[in-house]
């Protein structure tokens, strides 16, 4: 249950003067903002050219063992190797630079950062890439920018790959999917320089390529990946990425519809504060009313109806202040409670 605590306007008055102020609340079902679960998932940080981004970390895959060089590093539109702009989200990229080792095979390297994400049904992942520098068809029959999920199930440890070929025009196949990796082959480059953009529904893509929906994400790699056929020419490739997401879609319960208002009254000669709850669901709904002066509970207030109490102060006079309304009700199948703060001026009744 979410409550929602709402400050209504105040009003002044001298004598039997009411501040009345109401709150309505439609009941929708609001949406709130996602959970991200990636640190530096747009590498800003540190904020400085050629620096290693904060939270992620080199990685080798498959079959590299001993790159000649890696770097995996950031760099704005003031660096020595400025990202192709516009950069998608911030000023900062990551640059994986690859100069490839001496293994033949699906190579691949990046940069990695572990998690733990239990499965939600409603996981999003996402990135943007661009590639600079692909490799020789002479040495690979193909290579692109990949992007990794490594997930825990059953006691196995599976990866889920989303790959981008590059551009060149005469690589032939496409990675294949072992027991434990798979693939899901997304949008060709276009051109050195592009960016692409692919956004998936983890959950769903976990669930149609190894049948679970009861997982945990362990970890994220981002970089390049290839079949290195030749090792002449050099098969090095370089890409930029940028908006590495892994995402949790966040709804906030829903509210209950009320209406309050909170006056301050002269009744034989002492002060009094009245409050009423309006329940302006369709379905009943029950008040707790608390004020300085007491509190009253309204159970199962019908559709329509409201819920009034005065408050007797025992005095001449009373200060401005205010008075707490605690709505609760089913609204769309859900327990939902709404919690409004109504307003009521100064009184002197003498």
């Amino acid at each position: 249950m979410r409550s929602v605590r709402i400050r209504l306007g105040r009003a002044s008055a001298v004598l039997a003067a009411a501040a009345i102020a109401a709150a309505v609340f439609p009941g929708a079902v609001a949406q709130a903002a996602d959970t991200e679960y990636l640190v530096n998932p747009s590498f800003e940080q540190p904020g400085s050219n050629a620096a290693q981004p904060t939270g992620w970390q080199a990685a080798l895959l498959d079959g590299e063992t001993s790159p000649f060089r890696l770097v995996t590093q950031t760099f704005n539109a003031a660096g020595q190797f400025p990202p192709p702009a516009p950069v998608p989200d911030g000023q900062f990229a990551l640059e994986v630079f690859w100069q490839v080792g001496s293994n033949l095979g699906q190579l691949g390297v990046g940069t990695r950062q572990t998690v733990n994400v239990p499965a939600s049904n409603d996981l999003t992942f996402s990135y943007d890439a661009v590639q600079t520098f692909y490799a020789d068809s002479r040495a690979v029959s193909w290579g692109g920018a990949v992007a990794e999920v490594e997930f825990t199930a059953g006691g196995q440890t599976n990866k889920l790959r989303y790959f981008n070929m590059n551009s060149r025009p005469d690589y032939s196949g496409l990675p294949t999917d072992s027991a434990t990796t798979k693939y899901i082959i997304g949008e060709q480059f276009s051109g050195s320089g592009v960016w692409l953009s692919n956004s998936r529904d983890l959950d769903a893509d976990i669930a149609t390529k190894f049948g679970v929906s009861n997982f945990t994400i362990t970890a994220v790699t981002v970089g390049n990946l290839q079949n290195r056929i030749a090792t002449s020419p050099f098969s090095n490739m370089t890409s930029y990425f940028d908006n590495v997401h892994l995402t949790k879609a966040e709804v906030e319960a829903p509210e209950v519809p009320v209406s309050v208002s909170a006056q301050s009254r002269c009744i034989a000669g002492k002060a009094y504060v009245a409050v009423s709850a309006r329940n302006d669901h369709n379905a009943p709904v029950s008040f707790e009313v608390e004020s300085a002066f007491g509190a009253k509970s309204f159970t199962d207030v019908a559709a329509g109806a409201s819920g009034y109490q005065s408050f007797a102060t025992r005095q001449v006079s009373v200060g401005a202040g205010s008075v707490t309304v605690t709505a609760t009700g089913t609204v769309g199948g859900q327990a939902a409670t709404t919690v409004v703060t109504a307003d009521y001026p100064a009184i002197n009744c003498a």
